[in-house]
């Protein structure tokens, strides 16, 4: 729920100066200042944001900008996170506006609640909506990027943020059991290539035209999500031509690999793998294995490192003056956007070059800086999808579809995948007890004792939570859901059964209604 706890709204006549000190010295020829028409700064939620108009010069320049700022305010304690978003679909990629992402991730996360977001990285706008740069969801890297100058806003599982350059290591094959433990992380030695032994691993594609020899130890998977990569072709075994898979290991045996299948090819693995299992292939970065989220842009579009301006780009792309989305991080980590109104000089809104824009970071804090997607694709919203601002002027006069972003979000998120042993010696988790719900739909269970997660299934979808208890209300078909519940597992037990299965059930509007109706007349009896 949106909570805006007070506005102040500041029109001045005078000179406001948002640099530190008056002329900001850039270098031996320019000078930058901002003169402030008018700041309004609101407090929603956990954020923090400015909405600014004025005059700004750089050296003898001086334009009219409208900008926005908005500190994210991101707290784990309060469960407010930083996650990555996108519009890709199953087996391809894909663009959606940012309010259609929110819409999605609501969809899928219906007990998580969105409370904003912006744009991320550059993509093929006239082709797939392939991403430039490197992208990762939930420790998947599901795109590798089809650059090599990557930079990407990285958050890793205590929920930092920062800035880390991408270093290839090759691809690697995680193994993970029905309850997304990891059983085993490999480095892929082989890909489309006729596997020279079982010992090595190896991985083919529905695009591996030869037969599989009988006597290799084979792993056949079913394609959940299969991802090719853009500007490659399938012929000639072509290893380049898939970049991500994912998918479910099924019983079968085939020396073909069929259509939106793949195989693995490794004695270590397939002693270990059951039926059920996920197999997910994926680059291997360098220094990343703490990375739950990243959306990329390029090296060059650097505004500050380390404290300094840094302009690497001297292209038009970084001289000429367009609508800009630009995140930024501070000396004690808080990260924060700015998002700039451009290509409307009539109205005040004229746009910034790289040198503007890190000044304008700079003067809100940035020691880390970087420049992402602008032009139409800059959207930075407030809300969630029943009720969501756009906080920016949209240059495309509508919100343009883009392949992915950020969103802050509130809730339980979980947590890193544990690796586990194999065989997996663990004790049995303790199943809880205890359930009740309450008048406000909220289902209760007793806590297990060193436990930190619970598995809530609802109709076969899990859901993860720290607490012992979950609200039901986001149940809003009329209907009965079947409900189940199991401790998840931690480094000593393994996760529990499922508790036995309980029915909750919801009501149409009108038999609600008359149950209200009736509640009352009891009420009313007593008395």
């Amino acid at each position: 729920m949106k909570r805006i706890i007070f506005v102040v709204l500041l029109i001045f006549s005078s000179t406001i100066f948002l640099t530190s000190s008056f002329g900001n010295k850039i270098d031996a020829l320019e000078y930058y200042r901002f003169d402030a028409d008018e700041r309004k700064t609101e407090y929603i939620d956990n954020f923090t944001h400015m909405r600014i108009n004025g005059r700004l010069t750089l050296g003898e320049i001086t334009t009219e900008q409208y900008y926005n700022f908005l500190d994210l305010g991101i707290n784990q304690k309060e469960k407010i996170h930083l996650v990555s978003v996108n519009g890709f679909k199953n087996n391809g990629y894909g663009m959606m506006g940012l309010n259609s992402m929110i819409e999605v991730y609501e969809q899928e996360n219906p007990n998580i609640e969105v409370l904003g977001g912006f744009n991320g990285d550059f993509y093929a706008i006239n082709d797939t909506g392939e991403p430039s740069n490197l992208h990762i969801v939930d420790y998947e890297v599901v795109y590798r990027g089809r650059v090599n100058n990557s930079v990407v806003l990285a958050v890793k599982t205590d929920g930092s943020s920062s800035f880390k350059e991408v270093k290839y290591e090759g691809n690697e094959i995680l193994v993970l059991n029905i309850d997304g433990e990891i059983k085993k992380r490999v480095k892929v030695d082989y890909i489309n290539q006729r596997p020279n032994n079982s010992e090595d691993v190896t991985i083919l594609f529905d695009n591996y035209k030869d037969e599989i020899d009988s006597v290799y130890e084979k792993i056949i998977v079913e394609g959940i999500d299969i991802k090719q990569a853009l500007g490659q072709t399938s012929n000639n075994n072509n290893s380049k031509y898939y970049q991500f898979a994912k998918g479910k290991v099924k019983k079968a045996n085939t020396t073909k690999v069929e259509t939106n299948n793949f195989v693995v090819v490794s004695k270590e693995l397939k002693e270990i793998v059951e039926e059920g299992d996920t197999i997910i292939f994926q680059a291997k970065v360098k220094d990343f294995e703490d990375v739950r989220y990243a959306v990329g842009t390029y090296y060059n579009y650097s505004l500050i490192v380390n404290g300094e301006i840094t302009i690497r780009e001297t292209g038009s792309m970084g001289t000429a003056r367009h609508p800009r989305t630009a995140i930024g991080i501070k000396e004690n980590g808080e990260v924060f956007v700015v998002v700039v109104d451009g290509r409307d000089i009539i109205n005040g809104r004229a746009g910034v070059n790289y040198l503007e824009l890190a000044n304008i970071m700079k003067t809100h804090g940035a020691v880390q800086a970087y420049n992402f997607d602008g032009g139409g694709s800059s959207t930075l919203m407030l809300g969630n999808s029943r009720n969501y601002s756009v906080l920016n002027q949209l240059s495309d006069k509508r919100i343009r579809s883009i392949s992915n972003g950020f969103l802050i979000v509130k809730g339980d998120i979980g947590t890193k995948a544990i690796e586990i042993n194999t065989p997996d010696t663990r004790e049995e988790n303790k199943t809880p007890e205890g359930f009740y719900i309450d008048q406000r739909n909220y289902l209760h269970f007793d806590h297990v004792e060193g436990n930190d997660y619970y598995d809530v299934n609802i109709d076969g979808k899990s859901y993860l939570t720290a607490d012992n208890k979950f609200s039901l209300n986001f149940l809003t078909e009329p209907g009965e859901y079947k409900i189940r519940v199991k401790s998840r597992g931690t480094k000593t037990k393994m996760a529990s059964l499922y508790s036995n299965e309980m029915i909750f059930k919801v009501n149409t509007k009108e038999i609600e209604n008359i149950l209200k109706i009736l509640k009352n007349i009891s009420i009313s009896n007593l008395k």
